[in-house]
């Protein structure tokens, strides 16, 4: 059984890795873990870590409540999403995700800590009149 820093360890990893293709590995034998997420509605995102090779499992769920990002912190990230670079939560360093919904409105949510807020994200005009 993993420790509970091992496990803090394990999932912010998993959220602040660098691609899709990049897994944590264990921390007792190496190898890569297998890791499935679903999302479930009222719940959040949840984890489900194994590592076949130690026959040792956890399951992990997101912080509740969902919390607000401050304003600073979505013009943050509406300047660097505008610009197409990595959006990183700066409590934890996972990366944040978004979703673009109509009237330029964009949403930013951290994985890990459950930060979510939306942002009215304008676009300077390419066309000239």
């Amino acid at each position: 059984m993993y420790s509970q820093s091992e496990r803090d360890e394990i999932v912010l990893e998993y959220f602040s890795g660098a691609g899709a293709d990049e897994r944590p590995s264990c921390p007792r034998c190496g190898e890569d873990l297998e890791i499935e997420s679903q999302a479930i509605q009222f719940f959040g995102l949840q984890l489900q870590v194994r590592c076949d090779s130690c026959s040792t499992s956890f399951a992990w769920s997101q912080p509740q409540p969902e919390r607000p990002w401050k304003d600073l912190y979505l013009d943050y990230f509406a300047e660097r999403y505008l610009r197409g670079e990595d959006l990183r939560c700066p409590h934890d360093d996972a990366f944040v995700t978004h979703a673009e919904f109509s009237d330029g409105v964009v949403q930013f949510n951290c994985p890990y800590c459950n930060r979510r807020g939306r942002v009215i994200v304008e676009r300077a005009s390419d066309e000239e009149e």
